[in-house]
């Protein structure tokens, strides 16, 4: 072996390149696995690109009644009375009021893929909304929410084109999944987690992973502190019928040729002089709704109104009954009077449920109101009328509300009032001009429910 000669000591020779055409061809073969590598990275990002990206969807908040609060990614706290548009990460606060996000999609006409109510007293991160990037991507529409507190209600849009999952995420870590077109609601209170199932398909996973499906019709409680305390029971029942209105529900109460007929709304107008009211199914953000409108510059008093029956000489017999509550979503576009009216007795949408208590032959009586304003100015217009027990309640217009009430048998029964019989609900616009758009109505009872009487049970 050669060496080299330096002042300090020799030092051995590089030794000769004795093989470059296999140096090369390494250099080849690395850089081709390269190139297969990032290939492949470039076909799994353009995999992830095509079929699995996904972009926002629009998320609109809407105040139904009051002032709502949110802070947006600035920090800075902001009341809402009327509309704003929501990005990623918002907080959604609702103190004595109640608001309703909309998750529309903007690649299709802004469809509404999802509602969500948050009812008073609730807070929420909308953390994300989205859909995927391409229309023929399988992937779903996925809504998240997180830190929730208080109450909401849910819908997902029936028949649509992909997959809905709507998540919720409580401070502990606990989940809920809603994977179905349907209504829940879902109630975060200090100590309990509360999911209802009404219609659709819903599962609660708890802090500690455990997963528990909650059957429509169905509503499961689980505690925060202790996750292994799990139970389920039924959901509150619909006596009505339909929530909703369509052909098959909604008669005119002077032409229908069937008036005995369960589950049926039968409506009609009346007035001291003209315009005539009138009634029309309609559909309004996708949805149908059955309307109540006068116009005309009326400045005679009217009423549009729309009544269900239950039949039977004694009505349905609710003496066995632990709940009764009301549940009505709509929306006030306008009214002409101030407030109610000078007596309180005409709203623009006005809620009544008639029945029969023990003892007294007297028919009873219980109003709830809804107006959308009221003059500073006039002053001794009443809040009430003179037979309603609580006051009637002042709404945002032309927003979508939903009204459910407590659960009126403890306070009929503090009354002396406590029903033994449901005679029959109804609901109605009453003033000069009114433009109201109902879209559900629900008398909500426990599930000891007595059978409403069918056509041939009466006779008819």
């Amino acid at each position: 072996m050669s060496t080299a000669s330096t002042s300090t000591g020799t030092i051995p020779a590089v030794p000769a390149l004795r093989n470059r055409q296999q140096l090369a061809w390494g250099i080849v073969l690395l850089c081709f696995s390269v190139f297969c590598v990032m290939a492949a990275l470039a076909l799994v990002g353009l995999h992830y690109f095509v079929f699995q990206s996904t972009i926002p969807m629009r998320a609109q908040l809407q105040v139904s009644r009051a002032t709502a609060s949110l802070i947006s990614a600035d920090l800075i706290e902001q009341a809402v009375r009327n509309e704003r548009n929501l990005g990623s990460g918002d907080v959604v606060a609702t103190p004595q009021s109640q608001a309703q996000i909309t998750f529309r999609d903007p690649n299709q006409d802004s469809l509404v893929v999802a509602r969500v109510i948050v009812k008073d007293g609730a807070a929420v991160v909308v953390r994300y909304f989205v859909r995927p990037r391409f229309d023929w991507s399988s992937e779903s529409y996925s809504v998240y929410l997180d830190d929730l507190t208080g109450e909401l209600d849910v819908e997902i849009t029936e028949g649509l084109s992909r997959v809905v999952t709507v998540i919720i995420e409580t401070r502990n870590g606990a989940r809920v999944f809603l994977e179905a077109p349907g209504r829940y609601s879902i109630a975060v209170g200090d100590a309990h987690l509360q999911v209802v199932n009404y219609e659709g398909s819903a599962r609660l996973v708890t802090a500690d992973q455990r997963p528990f499906p909650i059957p429509a019709a169905q509503q499961g409680m689980s505690s925060l502190e202790d996750p292994s305390q799990f139970y389920y029971a039924p959901a509150l029942v619909n006596v009505l019928g339909a929530a909703t209105f369509s052909s098959d529900n909604v008669l005119d109460y002077n032409t229908a040729s069937d008036q005995a007929s369960p589950s049926i709304w039968r409506c009609s107008s009346l007035q001291d002089s003209g315009p005539v009211g009138r009634f029309e199914l309609i559909t309004e953000d996708g949805f149908p709704a059955l309307q109540l409108f006068r116009g005309e510059n009326a400045e005679s008093h009217g009423e549009t109104r729309c009544i269900q029956l239950f039949y039977g000489n004694e009505g349905v017999d609710v003496s066995s009954f632990r709940h009764i509550s009301v549940r009505v979503t709509f929306k006030i576009r306008s009214h002409s009077l101030n407030l109610c009216g000078v007596d309180g007795s005409e709203c623009p949408l006005m809620m009544r449920m008639e029945f029969n208590t023990a003892g007294n032959s007297e028919i009873q009586h219980w109003i709830h109101g809804f107006f959308t304003h009221e003059d500073p100015i006039v002053s001794d217009y009443p809040p009430l009328c003179d037979t309603c027990i609580e006051r009637h309640e002042m709404i945002n217009p032309d927003r979508w509300y939903t009204y459910e009430s407590d659960n009126l048998l403890p306070t009929l029964e503090l009354l002396g009032k406590r029903p033994v019989s449901l005679l029959n609900m109804r609901f109605y616009a009453s003033g000069h001009q009114y433009d109201v758009l109902v879209r559900k109505v629900e008398l909500l009872v426990d599930q000891t429910i007595a059978p409403i009487p069918t056509t041939e049970e009466q006779g008819g």
